[in-house]
């Protein structure tokens, strides 16, 4: 077999093992949610078709994949989506090598040494497609004098396009992303709902200019949209109204803030909710689509009075003049701080921003002095410590952006946050300690990649409210 070329090993393989032909809706995958969209975890079924054309259409579309010479890196367990659509599926259907490294993640002994580690992995292996949440730059760059150093290895000679996913990414980071890594470094947007990418940029499309600012355009197949909640209507359904991107001769500012919706179906979203396995294979089989229409095919009323549905994954986003969108995190997670509801993206894109000291952030809230405010956990660059110039630099910097109500009450520094296997920071988990003083999250714990973390947010948590509470403890002595 060593001595065949490609084709005739692609060829002598096929004979020995020949592929069982399946109809294009037979099931591929169940893939498992992380829980962090505020849905239960769910087995999501994709099927064999549609979601295996749409993750190859994607390869070529965003990432300019170029069959047997690309090799991809994904940074993520191939049992979550990202890994399996961009680490196996994806090569596979596109005949590009990829390459699954393990012992990456939260081992503190390698952090120290990730960017050589990841160098390498470009260089030696020839990598030319990278795919990674906006986590792995920022493991990267926990000291700034990696950053240099990562600069200077010019992995963008080698690194053709790079993409983030899985949460948020800030314009700091993004920028810095294609200053460090890769000069088309772009964001993308989806889930494991989705199946595939369905917000980023068509390589090569100079309609979709990569800024850095972290904008995104729907693919093509894709029918996004920004939807603002009306309240419920007559009929007892949501009702909503479509955002309109303000007209281009006007000034590039963002449209209203509301919920980002699918308003149609696409070859490569999960099909439905594993259950029913007796019948599995039969014609019959639907899996729990019920369950799945109920949790992810809403229908609304629109300002007429008609219904539609949508897929609704409760992301708030805005679109742009341009035709492009920004998503700033789930709707789930956004606050109502005095007289303006922010999401926690908002504030915690907006503390990154505020000094290079910052590597990570998460904004939760809890009622302080009988008012809802907010409380920032951060991860700061090794050897930087939280003063009160640097708090207060943050604070400074959420106020202009963002008002004074939405100012953190508190920034407690950690070394750490909770993230799932997909490396999506849970900030369900964050949100559960700070409120409970038991710190129970025993029910997630298998949900988090970094458990380990858990321990000292809980101490840095306990000792934040022994500190707040001294005050009160020393009047009543």
């Amino acid at each position: 077999l060593l001595a065949l070329d490609g084709r005739q090993l692609t060829a002598a393989l096929w004979r020995s093992v020949p592929p069982d032909p399946l109809p294009s809706n037979h099931p591929k995958n169940i893939v498992y949610t992380s829980g962090t969209s505020g849905h239960k975890p769910k087995g999501l079924v994709c099927d064999t078709g549609g979601y295996t054309a749409g993750v190859a259409f994607t390869m070529e579309t965003v990432f300019d994949v170029r069959a047997g010479s690309d090799v991809i890196h994904v940074d993520a367990d191939p049992s979550w989506v990202t890994g399996q659509s961009y680490g196996i599926t994806g090569p596979l259907t596109t005949r590009a090598c990829s390459v699954v490294v393990s012992g990456m993640r939260d081992d503190r002994l390698l952090l120290s040494r990730l960017p050589e580690s990841f160098a390498n992995i470009v260089r030696q292996l020839g990598v030319s497609l990278h795919v990674s949440s906006a986590s792995f730059l920022k493991r990267l760059l926990r000291d700034p004098t990696q950053a240099e150093w990562l600069k200077q290895q010019q992995l963008y000679t080698r690194l053709r396009v790079a993409a983030s996913c899985g949460e948020p990414l800030s314009p700091p980071l993004h920028k810095l992303g294609m200053k460090v890594l890769c000069r088309y470094y772009l964001n993308s947007y989806w889930a494991s709902e989705h199946g595939s990418i369905i917000l980023g940029h068509c390589f090569g499309n100079s309609d979709q200019p990569l800024r850095g600012d972290t904008r995104m355009w729907s693919m093509p197949w894709v029918d996004a949209a920004v939807w603002i909640p009306t309240g419920r209507k007559p009929s007892g359904r949501k009702g909503y109204r479509e955002v309109e991107p303000q007209a281009r001769s006007q000034l590039d500012i963002g449209s209203q803030k509301g919920r980002l919706v699918c308003k149609r179906p696409w070859p490569s979203m999960a099909r439905t909710v594993w259950g029913d396995g007796q019948r599995i294979g039969s014609p019959e089989w639907v899996g729990n689509l019920e369950l799945y229409r109920q949790t992810y095919w809403a229908t609304f009323d629109n300002e007429d009075g008609e219904p539609a549905m949508a897929l609704d994954l409760f992301d708030w986003s805005q679109c742009w003049s341009d035709g492009s969108f920004s998503v700033l995190g789930s709707a789930r997670e956004a606050m109502r701080l005095g007289d303006i509801k922010v999401s926690a993206v908002e504030i915690e894109t907006t503390i990154l921003a505020a000094s290079p000291s910052f590597l990570d952030c998460v904004a939760v809230s809890m009622a302080i002095d009988g008012l809802t405010q907010a409380v920032a956990f951060v991860v700061l660059r090794e050897n930087d410590e939280m003063t009160e110039l640097l708090s207060a630099q943050a604070k400074k910097q959420v106020h202009i952006d963002l008002g004074e109500s939405c100012v953190p009450a508190f920034l407690v520094q950690v070394s750490a946050l909770p993230r799932t296997h997909n490396s999506k920071v849970m900030r369900n988990v964050v949100q559960q300690m700070l409120l409970d003083s038991s710190g129970d999250v025993h029910e997630l714990v298998s949900e988090i990649a970094n458990p380990s973390c858990l321990l000292e947010l809980k101490a840095a948590i306990d000792e934040w409210r022994f500190v707040q509470m001294r005050p009160v403890i020393d009047e009543r002595i």
